[in-house]
């Protein structure tokens, strides 16, 4: 299993991988930006094939005739390349890790321990301590003032917190250069050298880190240039050839056709929507008289897809990431956040005009969705999904991460996981555990180990919690994962997804604030009005 949450080992140990494994993976750019790009690419072949299509409408040539849609395609093929032959370009950004990992270990093979135990070495050769009687050169600096001073060592001032060398003056050791300093300090000295060694740790953990920003960025980029030269197309979140794209776009212009639509009855006695290629198309003319009410909503259904997909055109065309996600999609059926409560029940099939809507699935994956409505908009959906088996559960995770990239929480774990690593890859002795197996560390009241220098909290993996919250942010939406476990953390209890468009919420907040003081004002003057008729 590579659950983001659990895995289990032959010895059962839970090992949860998303949290824990290659923690600098969840530092690394978030994938949207990417994303942006390859939509930028991707929007200059879209306009150009909805420009060719826009001179066939133009030019009111009837779409739906096959010859017709054989010439639109021809006119696109001739600007690029229709069905590229070679099948896209995918790559897990687990596999793009593990070969980041290779390259730069390559770079820098030395261990962060040993480049300590170098790093010491430096240090003890470069700030030694004098002993007495010794000839030494000092700098000293008072205010703006500095001078130098030569001559034996002969002892330290009264209180130990200063020099005296030659027959100058005892010297205070805050007069002294730092390097100085460190001749005659010790404990300024021990400081100094490890804040010299801590120096070159970071230096080369950036260097590092840096080296493997610059590979996993460019490893990521070779798959969306790739597919762009290969000639597919990222839109509507997919990549696609530009045929897709073409006949995706044709479709859409049919619908706006005003073709005359007629009423047939079905099986079931119902009137079904028919053009003349006999396929079912909503159309934007009103309905011809003669057609009953339930071709009407039909129209107006179809009507209000149009409107639903032209938008998500839109957000495809300008948005990225998270932002570009602002529906709930099963099936034929795709609510968009930011409709009304009618236009919502007109899709849905529901009822009422509260400030939730639910709707149930008696099977599937989705157990029930509630819409939630402020001042009539939809801003809120809350997608409920059924508990299954940990596989399936595992695959619904899986989707939701390949659109989304890390969440915020994930990115803070995996940085603060491998600042513990750091650290303990730092500690050069770590005090091991006696032949009882009891703990030999010396532990400090602010639970540093004073033997071996170890933090008690490093000591312990990260743990994770039984409920979980997973968080991404965009200037739109916000997508919020709530995860619940059971006590053992074997298995899901709670497994929802909510997005939320913080935008619409604030904008209907402010409307409906502006009316309710309007509302009291209008209240105020009418009972002042009462009083003086009174």
């Amino acid at each position: 299993m590579n659950s983001p949450y659990y895995k289990m080992n032959k010895t059962g140990k839970r090992f949860f991988s998303n949290f824990l494994l290659i923690a600098f993976l969840m530092v690394f750019p978030a994938l949207d930006r990417l994303d942006a790009e390859t939509i930028d690419i991707s929007a200059i072949r879209i306009n150009s094939i909805k420009r060719i299509i826009g001179q066939f409408v133009a030019e009111k040539e009837n779409l739906r005739d096959f010859l017709v849609q054989e010439a639109i395609l021809g006119a696109v093929g001739r600007e690029m390349l229709l069905e590229p032959k070679e099948e896209i370009f995918t790559k897990k950004l687990a596999d793009i890790a593990s070969d980041v990992r290779k390259i730069v270990h390559k770079r820098f093979p030395v261990s962060i321990k040993n480049v300590k135990l170098k790093a010491t070495e430096e240090a003890v050769k470069k700030y030694i301590l004098k002993d007495k009687l010794e000839f030494v050169t000092v700098k000293i600096l008072q205010g703006r003032r500095s001078s130098v001073v030569s001559g034996i060592f002969y002892r330290f001032g009264l209180g130990g917190n200063s020099v005296v060398i030659g027959d100058h003056t005892p010297i205070a050791f805050i007069d002294l250069v730092d390097t100085d300093r460190a001749k005659f300090d010790k404990v300024f000295c021990a400081k100094i050298r490890k804040e010299y060694i801590a120096k070159k740790v970071k230096i080369y953990s950036k260097r590092k880190q840096s080296l493997m920003n610059k590979y996993f960025t460019e490893e990521r980029e070779k798959v969306v240039t790739t597919n762009i030269n290969l000639g597919y197309l990222y839109v509507w979140n997919k990549w696609r050839t530009p045929k897709e794209v073409a006949e995706i776009i044709i479709k859409q212009e049919i619908r706006k056709m005003p073709e005359v639509v007629t009423a047939d009855v079905n099986a079931e006695g119902l009137p079904d929507l028919v053009d003349a290629s006999g396929e079912d198309f909503g159309t934007e003319p009103e309905a011809p008289d003669g057609v009953d009410a339930y071709a009407k909503i039909a129209l107006e259904v179809a009507k209000l897809k149009q409107n639903i997909e032209k938008k998500q055109m839109e957000i495809s065309g300008s948005q990225y990431g998270i932002d570009a996600d602002h529906s709930f999609t099963k099936g034929d059926l795709v609510v968009l956040l930011g409709l009304t409560h009618d236009e919502v029940n007109l899709l849905t099939g529901l009822k009422g005009e509260g400030v939730t809507a639910t709707l149930s699935y008696p099977k599937g994956k989705i157990d029930r969705v509630i819409f939630s409505f402020i001042n009539n908009l939809l801003y809120k959906i809350e997608v409920i999904y059924r508990i299954g088996p940990a596989e399936a559960m595992e695959l619904l995770w899986d989707s939701i991460k390949d659109n989304y990239g890390d969440s915020t929480e994930m990115v803070e774990a995996g940085e603060k996981e491998h600042e513990r690593q750091t650290r303990l890859q730092a500690i050069r002795n770590l005090c091991k555990k006696d032949k009882k197996g009891k703990d030999t560390h010396k532990w400090a009241k602010n639970k540093i180990c004073t033997k071996c220098g170890v933090r008690q909290a490093d000591l312990t993996e990260p743990i994770i919690e039984k409920d979980i919250q997973l968080t991404w942010s965009g200037k739109m939406i916000i997508a919020k994962l709530l995860i619940s476990l059971t006590d053992d953390k074997l298995k899901f209890t709670k497994f929802v997804l909510i997005k939320e468009n913080i935008l619409i919420k604030e904008e209907q907040e402010g409307i409906l604030e502006g009316k309710r003081l309007r509302e009291m004002e209008e209240d105020r003057l009418r009972r002042i009005e009462e009083f003086k008729n009174n």
